[in-house]
């Protein structure tokens, strides 16, 4: 277009660049903050994915790539920031699609699933409850009484174990761990049903 000056394309381009930049830099801690409640240790780069999503038109701002590993199994998550999740949909699923034929399981995640409120803060709270000690008697009586009582809350898993330092976070660290089940897509209350995960 006339008039336009070919220094404000780079300027714009430049300022999207940092814009990229930094909202790749938040979902990765927010990647951290929701793997710190889940079941799952962070395996390191996964540099043949991210190699792929190369390949395929990401950009190295654009998508966070690692190797997360559970008790069963290992996967490559792909968090997308939300501009590529909106732009560069084709680019992701190609390279989800050409991991699976080298045998690598990918898990694509938008950030605005990671970024969910409720989500994010409670597995802030279950993240600072992994370094709490539980003795196997206070494990049993929780797993017992959520196994007696279908739908038992929170607070009544807690009661359990009154005596404990942290009877709530005690509960937490065993939902973490994957012991215990709760939506964590839902507010934390008192009164937030507790489940035993199925394996």
């Amino acid at each position: 277009m006339e008039g336009v000056s070919p220094k404000l394309t780079d300027c714009d381009m430049f300022a999207c660049e940092q814009r990229d930049a930094s909202d790749l830099l938040r979902l990765v801690r927010q990647v951290f903050t929701a793997v710190s409640a889940l079941p799952v240790e962070v395996d390191g780069a996964d540099e043949y994915v991210q190699e792929l999503a190369g390949f395929h038109g990401l950009q190295p701002s654009e998508a966070f790539v690692v190797k997360l590993r559970s008790n069963t199994r290992s996967f490559t998550l792909i968090a997308a920031t939300t501009r590529a999740w909106e732009q560069k949909r084709p680019a992701l699923l190609s390279t989800k699609h050409d991991a699976r034929r080298a045998r690598r399981h990918v898990l694509l995640t938008p950030a605005g699933w990671v970024r969910r409120p409720a989500f994010l803060d409670n597995c802030a709270l279950i993240g600072t409850s992994r370094s709490l000690r539980i003795t196997a008697t206070d494990r049993m009586a929780i797993i017992a009484r959520v196994r007696e009582t279908p739908g038992v809350s929170l607070e009544d898993c807690a009661l359990e174990i009154a005596s404990h330092d942290d009877p709530v976070g005690a509960v937490l660290k065993m939902v973490g761990e994957g012991l215990l089940r709760m939506d964590l897509r839902t507010p934390m209350s008192p009164d937030i049903c507790v489940s035993v995960s199925v394996s």
